[in-house]
C-alpha cells in the first residue's frame, strides 16, 4: 500500500471508509477527517485501506569532493583516474531514517495512550526505509502471518545514530530490507527505542495533537484528500490501517 493510488477522498460519496466509518476506531476515524490518513479502499474490497505516504526525508549530505592534485591519463582507451579515492562517508548522528513496524490493536493503542511500545512481544521487529514499509505491509495483506493480528502499520523517524545502535545489538534481511528486533528473544534494545521516541515526543508532540473524542460523529466536515507527504520529524504517525467491512466481518463468523 505505500505505493497505492490515493483516490479522491475530498467527497463523502466517493469514500467507502466514510460510509462504513463505524467500523474505524475513533482515532482512525479522527485521521481520516484530518487528512492525516486517506481512504485507498478499492470498489470490490472486503476490507477499508487508509493509508499516508511516507514522510519526506531532507536530502542526504554530498559527498566531500574527490581531493585535488590528481592526474588521469588513458589506458588502452580507457580514462584511469589516479586521484586519492573519496574518504568513507560519515553519517552525521542528527540523520533521520525511518522504521515501520506492523502491530495490532492492543500495541499500537499501548503507543498511542503512552507514547511508547509494550514490552509484550518476543521479538518486536522494526523494518527500515521503503522496503522496510513494503515489508511491514504484508502482515496486514495476509502475505505474511502472526498470532497479533496487525491491522496497523506505525512510522517511526529517529535519527541514525539511535538505528545504528539497534542495529549493533541485532539485525538481519527481511525479504530485502533490514529488520531489528526490539524484545527479548531479539536485540533487546526497546528500552533504548522508547527512550528515544518518548524525547522526541517531549519535544515535539507528532501523535496524537488532535481531538478524537466523538470523531465517528465529525464527518459532516469535508474530508481533506492528502496531497503531499509531509517532512519526516523525529517521532511517529499511523501510515496505514487495515479494517474488515462490516458485512464481511459478519459473514466470515457465520462460517
Amino acid at each position: 500500500m505505500a505505493g497505492a493510488t490515493i483516490p479522491d477522498a475530498a467527497s463523502h460519496e466517493a469514500s467507502l471508509a466514510w460510509r462504513h466509518r463505524r467500523a474505524l476506531l475513533p482515532h482512525e476515524a479522527a485521521l481520516l477527517v484530518a487528512g492525516r490518513l486517506a481512504d485507498a479502499t478499492h470498489a470490490n474490497a472486503s476490507a477499508l485501506w487508509l493509508v499516508a505516504p511516507s514522510s519526506l526525508l531532507p536530502p542526504s549530505p554530498a559527498p566531500p569532493p574527490v581531493a585535488a592534485g590528481g592526474a588521469a591519463s588513458e589506458d588502452d582507451g580507457v580514462l584511469v583516474s589516479r586521484r586519492a579515492p573519496p574518504p568513507p562517508m560519515v553519517v552525521a548522528d542528527d540523520a533521520l531514517t525511518l522504521l515501520y513496524r506492523p502491530m495490532g490493536d492492543a500495541e499500537a493503542g499501548h503507543l498511542l495512550a503512552h507514547g511508547a511500545l509494550p514490552s509484550t512481544q518476543p521479538y518486536q521487529a522494526v523494518m527500515e526505509g521503503a522496503a522496510g514499509r513494503s515489508y511491514a505491509e504484508k502482515y496486514l495483506s495476509g502475505k505474511k502471518w502472526v498470532d497479533t493480528a496487525p491491522t496497523t502499520v506505525v512510522e517511526f523517524c529517529l535519527r541514525k545514530s539511535v538505528v545504528a545502535a539497534l542495529m549493533a545489538r541485532q539485525h538481519k534481511c527481511e525479504d530485502g530490507c533490514l529488520s531489528m528486533g526490539l524484545g527479548p528473544k531479539a536485540g533487546n534494545g526497546l528500552a533504548l527505542f522508547n527512550a528515544a521516541i518518548v524525547a522526541a515526543a517531549d519535544a515535539a508532540p507528532a501523535l496524537p495533537d488532535f481531538d478524537d473524542s466523538g470523531a465517528q460523529d465529525k464527518f459532516d466536515v469535508p474530508l481533506v484528500a492528502m496531497i503531499d507527504p509531509p517532512p519526516a520529524r523525529v517521532g511517529y504517525r499511523i501510515v496505514t490501517v487495515k479494517r474488515p467491512l462490516p458485512d464481511v466481518a459478519r459473514k466470515a463468523k457465520k462460517r
